[in-house]
């Protein structure tokens, strides 16, 4: 009997000993103890279970427990694995990729106009040229008073915008002040393509200055038809502005580019972690050849220096400003089926000389 004793008492002993680490009291209320708490009953599980099991069995039982009980949390477990990623990978929640899309798609739903809010009134900006809401006869200054009867007094801007974006070929109908007169215009909606393309002539010289704003799925398309213009009127040097671009598209900063290197130049190579899938993108044929001054500063990034480096570094053109961001990395944008998305670092890209910028900028 002394020895049954003995044994229990020994038991006893050994799994106070196994679990000792528990205490003292942790403070339920703070995150990161929390977290430290439930890594330590992973690792005392995974040591003393006497049936064997791991504690990445133990994880992935309790994600999976814990969004079959609040499917939500999905965000925030994924948000929290893409943290210790570099600093351009990341995930998306529906929400925010909506936003993002649009920036690197450069169209929306809607009918063609910017809008700001000064003092509780939503002012119209210059509607986009070719546009319904430029059609309809909207003119910079109006104020919008009602949009489909609805009074916005006092709404926030996301609410104006939300009411007067919709489906493609419905109609909505705005009321404006204008000059104190109040007018009613039904627009119809369409797919509206955001021009990031803006040029004018430089007085007494032979040359034009055009600023790129982003690189979005229409922005070669949009210079394109900005340096056929150009190249019509004799004009064959151009400051292209690139400062305060942060990137977009690699696709459009190689079409970009083409139009100042020699055909078949080499743009860019893209490096990824398995060498065999590393691509070389050299410049697509144009007709149409310009002489560049490349403006750029601390704010030109990714696809922005792609262009930069492939003017400079093809002796196509010179910089002129600041050294530039330093992003030398590519993302590939997966998207998910909850309508998220996940941007994935896949490739660092080299430039023409086989610098890899990323940090250090051009």
């Amino acid at each position: 009997m002394k020895r049954i004793v003995v044994l229990i008492v020994a038991i006893m002993l050994t799994c106070n000993t196994a679990f000792a680490e528990f205490t003292p009291q942790v403070d339920t209320n703070d995150g990161e103890k929390m977290y430290k708490f439930f890594d330590t009953l992973l690792r005392v599980t995974e040591r003393n279970y006497r049936f064997g099991v791991t504690r990445q069995q133990l994880l992935e039982a309790a994600i999976n427990e814990a969004l079959k009980e609040n499917p939500g949390l999905f965000d925030t477990l994924a948000k929290g694995a893409y943290s210790i990623l570099d600093e351009n990978s990341r995930y998306l929640s529906y929400e925010e990729y909506l936003g993002a899309a649009e920036k690197i798609s450069g169209e929306f739903e809607g009918i063609g106009i910017n809008v700001s809010e000064y003092n509780g009134k939503t002012i119209v900006g210059a509607p986009i040229k070719g546009t319904p809401a430029y059609y309809a006869g909207i003119m910079a200054g109006d104020i919008i008073v009602k949009v489909d009867d609805v009074d916005i007094t006092g709404f926030v801007l996301d609410q104006t915008v939300k009411l007067i974006r919709g489906e493609v070929g419905t109609y909505v109908k705005l009321e404006v002040n204008r000059n104190g007169k109040l007018l009613v215009f039904d627009v119809a909606r369409d797919v509206i393509k955001i021009n990031p393309v803006s040029y004018e002539k430089i007085e007494g010289q032979n040359a034009a200055y055009i600023n790129i704003s982003s690189f979005n799925a229409y922005t070669s398309a949009f210079l394109e038809e900005a340096l056929q213009e150009l190249a019509d009127k004799g004009i064959e040097k151009v400051v292209l502005d690139l400062r305060y671009n942060l990137g977009g598209l690699l696709a459009e900063a190689i079409n970009v580019a083409s139009f100042f290197v020699p055909n078949d130049t080499l743009i860019v190579i893209e490096d990824f972690k398995d060498e065999e899938k590393n691509t070389e993108y050299r410049s697509v044929p144009t007709d149409i050849k310009f002489d560049a001054v490349v403006l750029v500063n601390e704010y030109s990034a990714s696809a922005s220096e792609i262009v930069a480096a492939a003017i400079s570094e093809n002796k196509a053109g010179v910089l002129v400003g600041t050294t530039t961001f330093g992003k030398g990395t590519v993302q590939q944008n997966i998207q998910l089926k909850n309508g998220g998305a996940m941007w994935l670092t896949v490739a660092k890209y080299l430039t023409p000389l086989g610098n890899y910028i990323h940090e250090l900028g051009i």
